[in-house]
């Protein structure tokens, strides 16, 4: 049963005033007394929109129920394991819930019956701890649902879901899929924490939230954590790139030189392109003959709220080779360091 109360913020709720919504007719494996229950439905919102997950049903129970009473026979291949994801909106006066998309479930999650004979038990337990949350990229307007299992944030792309508007009236409450199938764009993050008995079990034991681009992770070990989950360019491709810019600035020994710039990067997959800016410089020292130099690159989307990498690349121009002595080299390594 969903409900829903209005009133005024800071203010005493009129609970008499509410709307009320049953999402379910009746229980799945109706037929079957020691089967049947009613489907978990897990709810989380999304600045001024509100979604749920619930664990996609078998297209036909009669088949589980017959398989159920033959224990000798081999059981069926794996089929893809579905999640349903629904909008709730409160339309002329009422609460309304429509199917918008499916998502499937990443690979480490089974369907597996308990010892109450609930076939969808694992899937619950999963979606139960799961800690449903979206993660919006200003750059590229883009809208990740995370989905915590096993202790690893996997994603799903919702931009284009999330595009399409509210569905109102005579559009809700209809089975059928409105939209694509999210794109699955793989684990974002693993996260720390203890692991279940049983190895099938694919419930995680952390909790977390997204606030801005940052992830806020509760562990089993009683310990919060923050992930940065702002976008990044791998240092060995920032450096592959601006190397050669680099090698072409004239530096004095005892000098430096920085300098800023703007560069519209596309994401894979993604046909906008972003404006990132990078800040360069450029540090050059002599000592004792040897030319030591310093390039250091930082750079993110300009939209960004996360913090801004920095990649550093240093090296070491001695003339001649048989200057080079232990000491030397030691001496010549304590100043990289110190640059």
């Amino acid at each position: 049963m969903l409900m829903m109360w209005q009133g005024t913020a800071l203010s005493d709720a009129a609970w008499g005033a509410h709307k009320a919504l049953s999402l379910s007719t009746k229980p799945r494996y109706h037929s079957n007394l020691a089967m049947a229950s009613y489907p978990f439905t897990k709810i989380f919102a999304y600045q001024d929109r509100i979604f749920t997950l619930q664990v996609a049903p078998v297209q036909d129970e009669s088949k589980v129920l017959d398989r159920m009473n033959k224990p000798d026979e081999l059981p069926e291949p794996r089929t893809d394991l579905l999640v349903d994801l629904s909008e709730v909106n409160s339309c002329n006066n009422k609460l309304t819930i429509a199917k918008v998309t499916q998502l499937q479930w990443p690979r480490g999650v089974k369907r597996s019956t308990d010892f109450l004979c609930q076939n969808y038990a694992n899937e619950e337990a999963t979606l139960t701890l799961s800690s449903p949350s979206i993660l919006h990229d200003k750059a590229y307007s883009s809208r990740m649902l995370l989905l915590n299992v096993k202790n690893s944030l996997h994603a799903y792309d919702l931009t284009e879901t999330l595009q399409k508007p509210r569905l109102c009236a005579a559009q809700a409450n209809l089975p059928q899929i409105l939209t694509t199938g999210p794109l699955y764009k793989g684990i974002k993050a693993q996260l720390p924490g203890t692991t279940h008995a049983d190895y099938d079990a694919s419930a995680a034991t952390s909790q977390v939230t997204i606030q801005g681009e940052t992830a806020y992770v509760l562990n089993s070990f009683n310990t919060i954590q923050s992930i940065d989950m702002s976008l990044w360019v791998p240092c060995g491709r920032v450096l592959y790139f601006l190397r050669p810019h680099f090698k072409s600035w004239g530096v004095a020994a005892g000098a430096s030189k920085k300098a800023e710039t703007k560069l519209g990067l596309k994401r894979f997959t993604y046909t906008n392109a972003a404006e990132w800016k990078c800040t360069t410089m450029k540090t050059v020292k002599n000592v004792d003959g040897a030319i030591l130099t310093k390039n250091t690159a930082c750079c993110s989307p300009s939209l960004s709220d996360g913090h801004i990498p920095c990649c550093v690349e240093k090296s070491a121009d001695v003339q001649d080779a048989a200057q080079v002595t232990p000491v030397f080299a030691s001496k010549l390594a304590n100043e990289l360091g110190a640059m």
